[in-house]
């Protein structure tokens, strides 16, 4: 505590005024984190002071608080990008980022618990840097960082902004943010270490190394492959929910799954139930294998039944069999594939059919999404034949450019790939509607059999072998 204050004062974070007529003052507080490493083992205990920012009123003592973070398709994008070119990828971190961050609006603060001045018991802290918190504070700090990359050359991303990129003189530098996260990655070391060097300089800059634990995603890598896992956050949920040494399952569904009648007992903790499903859909980024599980289990949120709980508690024994599968990225084709496919009135309380597609990059899946249809659309299908005309319009989407969709993000997440696997067209790509095609990759109630096959032949999940480095 004593450290993080001193880094408070020494930022000139805020100055001590008698309190203001007709301004609200925010409480603060002091909160507790432990950080490990890679391997899971204590790394250090860190403390760190807290603005009450849910005392903030709109208009008063905030306006805009919107701030982007980096998409985990970019991510697995630029990883795929950066093996292939053979260019190292560096992690970085900024101590107190959001210190850095100018403000703009008059906001007031108590003074830190333990540490009141008693020269000066009644004033309060007028903040002139943003603080952990604040409504406004994440915002304040990625416009504070992205300014100063433009200073130095770089340009956002045209679909992906947390993406910054630098393309002068043949030296390509790519900059992927995620709050006070960054990945460094290009094709020249040189230019990469002066740009390190000048943000040290403007900034209390961390260097990590070789990316080995990026947002709790642990990344063990060899010269031809990353492996993304998240083996310790998968164990300690199982830990916490009490399911540390249950019996694993094959598959995380049931083979068969029976009607849902109205009279179901309701579970008697439903907080339980969102706490744990919350947590899944977290893990399903690097597990595609439970993703169409873990939306299922979603949709169950507000009032979870008994058998909504059988169903999560089945998806907990099949993760604590397979706690070290992941998602791989390896070197190869970049040949750029795309599936989609739409089931027929699967859901068995409402009739609604799921559509989905999953895009592929090489051996490896890139883009995963699922729908099940609106709630606006009343009408039931009575054939195969309005589902067939679904799976195309997910095959359009894939090939073209639609702005004026419902789905623009996902259509500028393919133009993503597009742009930075070759600066504006992939290699080749392909796309197909055929039900057979997205079944093969995405099953939705395999046997325990089927489900290790298309775990194979899909690449999606794979156990890191030997020679892996963190």
């Amino acid at each position: 505590m004593k450290a993080e204050f001193d880094a408070l004062q020494q930022q000139s974070t805020w100055t001590l005024v008698p309190p203001p007529s007709g301004k609200p003052v925010l409480g603060c507080k002091w909160t507790y984190k432990i950080n490990l490493l890679p391997n899971g083992q204590l790394d250090r205990y860190k403390a760190q002071l807290v603005s009450l920012g849910y005392d903030q009123k709109f208009c008063k003592n905030y306006n805009e608080i919107f701030s982007l973070v980096a998409k985990m398709p970019t991510i697995r994008l630029l990883l795929t990008l950066s093996l292939n070119r053979d260019w190292p990828v560096y992690q970085l971190d900024i101590a107190n980022a959001f210190l850095d961050g100018d403000l703009p609006d008059d906001i007031y603060m108590c003074q830190p618990p333990g540490f009141t001045d008693q020269n000066q018991p009644q004033a309060v802290c007028k903040l002139h840097k943003s603080l952990y918190g604040l409504k406004q504070a994440p915002r304040q700090w990625f416009q504070k960082l992205t300014s100063f990359l433009q200073q130095l050359g770089f340009g956002f991303s045209r679909f992906d902004p947390s993406l910054l990129i630098f393309h002068q003189n043949g030296v390509h530098i790519y900059i992927l943010i995620y709050v006070d996260d960054f990945l460094v990655t290009g094709n020249d070391e040189a230019a990469i270490r002066r740009l390190l060097t000048q943000l040290q300089k403007q900034f209390a800059l961390k260097q990590l190394g070789n990316i080995s634990l990026f947002l709790g995603i642990q990344v063990p890598h060899t010269k031809q492959s990353f492996f993304l896992s998240q083996e310790h956050y998968a164990t300690k949920i199982l830990n916490d929910a009490g399911y540390k040494d249950c019996k694993a399952a094959p598959t995380p569904v049931t083979r068969v799954t029976k009607l849902k009648t109205p009279n179901l007992q309701l579970h008697p903790d439903p907080s339980l139930y969102r706490r744990i499903a919350g947590s899944l859909q977290y893990i399903s980024i690097t597990r595609p294998d439970i993703a169409f599980a873990t939306n299922r289990v979603c949709q169950h949120m507000q009032s979870p039944t008994e058998q909504d709980f059988k169903e999560l508690k089945r998806l907990l024994r099949y993760i604590k069999g397979t706690l070290s599968y992941g998602l791989p990225i390896t070197t190869g084709s970049l040949e750029l594939r795309s599936y989609s496919d739409a089931d027929w009135a699967s859901n068995t309380t409402d009739q609604k059919s799921v559509s989905g597609f999953c895009t592929f990059i090489g051996p490896q899946p890139h883009l995963l999404d699922g729908q099940k249809a609106s709630n606006r659309c009343q009408i039931i299908h009575r054939s195969r034949v309005p589902v067939s005309l679904c799976c195309r319009i997910r095959r359009n989407m894939a090939q073209k450019t639609c702005s004026r969709t419902q789905s623009h993000a996902t259509i500028a997440d393919h133009h993503t790939l597009r742009q930075h696997l070759g600066h504006g067209h992939s290699q080749k790509s392909s796309v197909s509607c055929k039900n057979e095609a997205y079944r093969d990759r995405l099953p939705l109630h395999p046997s325990a059999n089927h489900l290790r096959q298309h775990q194979t032949r899909a690449h999606l999940l794979q156990r890191p072998n030997s020679g892996y480095s963190h």
